[in-house]
Order: C-alpha cells, then sequence, then structure tokens
C-alpha cells in the first residue's frame, strides 16, 4: 500500500499496542495479515505485541468496536490490557467514564475511574471442550499434554487447564513461574495439535500473600508478552476452579513482569464476568510510511 498510515501508540503494563482508526480511514480495517505483520515488526515497522482496529460499532449498546491482530498478522478474538487502552482512549475522544467495546460480538462495559485506572467486565470462562477449541474431547480440567513436559523435562504442579474468555488459554500452576523456559514451553503448548486454532498459555504461581500471585504468559501469536489482560482472567477463573482462592474470588492480585492487575468476579452471584482493574497508558501518536 502506498501513502501514510496514521497510528496511536498505547500500552497496558508493557502489553504494546498500535491503534488504527478505521473509523476515519476505512482503508484501515482491510489491511492485509501481511501488512498488519510489517506493522507490528519493531525493527521494520512500529513494533507491538498487537494492533487493535477501532470501527464503528453495529451493535448499539457500543461506544466503539475493536478487532485484534497479532504482531505476526494473525487476528485474536478478544485482548484484555488493549479493551483498556481503548476504553480510555474513547473515554477521552467522548468526554464520559462509562464506555462499552464490541470485542468479536460481546459487548465489554468499561469505566474510567478516579484514581486513574481502568476496569473492563471482561466475559466469564467457558470450559467446554468444543468452546476452547479442542480438537478432541477430554477433560478440560486435566488436559494431555504429557508430551510436552517430557520432550521439556517439565511438570506442572496441578494437571493444565482449558478456558476460553473469548480467546482460548491453557492454564499452568507451577512452583516458580519465573524459573520456567516460557519460550520453550509456550511456544510447543501454543502449537500442540490440541489446539486447533492455537492457544495463549499460562504459568501461574503463588506467592507469600494468599490473595497475589505470580503470573507470566506465552501469547498466541505475539510470543511472552510483559501482560496478558485475558491471561490474568483465565488464571483467576483456573485458580476458583481449583479452589486455590476464597469462593468469592475478589480481590485476587496478578504480578506480571510488567506491573499488576486486579481480578473480581463482577457479579458475586452470576459469576459470568470478570473486572480487571489496571492502567492504560497513551505513548504517542504518529504516521507510518509507505509500505
Amino acid at each position: 500500500m502506498s501513502g501514510k498510515i496514521p497510528f496511536i501508540k498505547m500500552h497496558g503494563l508493557g502489553n504494546d499496542f498500535v491503534l488504527l482508526d478505521a473509523r476515519r480511514d476505512a482503508g484501515l480495517a482491510t489491511l492485509s495479515p501481511a501488512v498488519l505483520a510489517h506493522i507490528g515488526d519493531r525493527h521494520r515497522g512500529i513494533g507491538c505485541d498487537q494492533i487493535v482496529i477501532l470501527k464503528n460499532p453495529k451493535d448499539e449498546k457500543a461506544d466503539v468496536t475493536m478487532v485484534i491482530a497479532n504482531s505476526d498478522g494473525s487476528f485474536a478474538e478478544t485482548c484484555g490490557n488493549a479493551a483498556r487502552c481503548v476504553a480510555q482512549f474513547i473515554a477521552k475522544e467522548k468526554n464520559k467514564k462509562n464506555i462499552t467495546i464490541d470485542s468479536n460480538g460481546v459487548v465489554l462495559p468499561a469505566v474510567l475511574l478516579d484514581n486513574g485506572l481502568v476496569m473492563v467486565e471482561m466475559r466469564g470462562g467457558n470450559y467446554e471442550w468444543q468452546k476452547i477449541p479442542l480438537a478432541r474431547q477430554c477433560d478440560t480440567m486435566s488436559l494431555p499434554l504429557d508430551d510436552v513436559f517430557k520432550t521439556h523435562g517439565f511438570q506442572p504442579l496441578a494437571s493444565p487447564l482449558a478456558i476460553n474468555v473469548g480467546n482460548p488459554h491453557c492454564v499452568l500452576l507451577v512452583k516458580n513461574a519465573d524459573e520456567v523456559a516460557i519460550e520453550k514451553i509456550g511456544r510447543a503448548i501454543e502449537h500442540h495439535p490440541l489446539f486447533p486454532a492455537r492457544t495463549n498459555v499460562e504459568f501461574l504461581s503463588a506467592t507469600a500473600d494468599k490473595n497475589k500471585f505470580r503470573l507470566r504468559v506465552w501469547e498466541r501469536g505475539a510470543g511472552a508478552t510483559l501482560a496478558c489482560g485475558s491471561g490474568a482472567v483465565a488464571a483467576f477463573l483456573a485458580l476458583h476452579r481449583l479452589k486455590k482462592i476464597d469462593g468469592a474470588g475478589a480481590g485476587v492480585t496478578m504480578q506480571m513482569d510488567g506491573g499488576t492487575l486486579q481480578l473480581a468476579f463482577a457479579d458475586q452471584t452470576a459469576r459470568n464476568a470478570v473486572a480487571m482493574t489496571g492502567p492504560a497508558s497513551l505513548v504517542y501518536r504518529g504516521e507510518l510510511t509507505a509500505i
């Protein structure tokens, strides 16, 4: 393509994004995977973990639609840190605190808090093997990944869990997340035949504080990132399923390389949404020249 591409650079806890506003330039909604991968390239493009394309919403309940592309040009169904960045961007544009975002057909409520943080209600977990999706029927609380573990001489503390929170995740409870070679194991699980759509992979360990956990994430299509919002939600739900946190699941902190997120059920009764709270930051605006 020729000409210039205007963009906005943002990040949530170091999980960084290039925002393209297709509401003002419809052509930005039709960029090819090759062009998106070029934009995501940290050496030859702008560089980011994901590209976020803003579109006019079809759902009248939403203020904006966001489409997520990974830095390799593939598409993702949702992204929690991106949702907070989009919420902050649109809230300032519209001069209001409450924002709704259409993410792959699901409307996510968000609010800018008085302390400057952003809270987004993420979708609750789906644990059916067809919905993850998995290649075959199996127990989503005990995934058959022994071939990966044997290859890499690695064993989690509990059986790996599969959870879909709008995108697929595999959560591993480990002794010390900082000691895991997530580049090798994360990549192997992401591309494992059990996951036909690939998967994000979470490495989760306890800390001295029973309400605080260490989390590292290998993101599908992006690799190891400093933070992952949907990964934090998946880890929170996995802990709840494993009964590693109190029944209400309130007040849990996820410590990632880029900082912390707060997780709690948005509705203690229904438990069909998780409130994820954390920062969002505007880095700069710019133009990318012809590709």
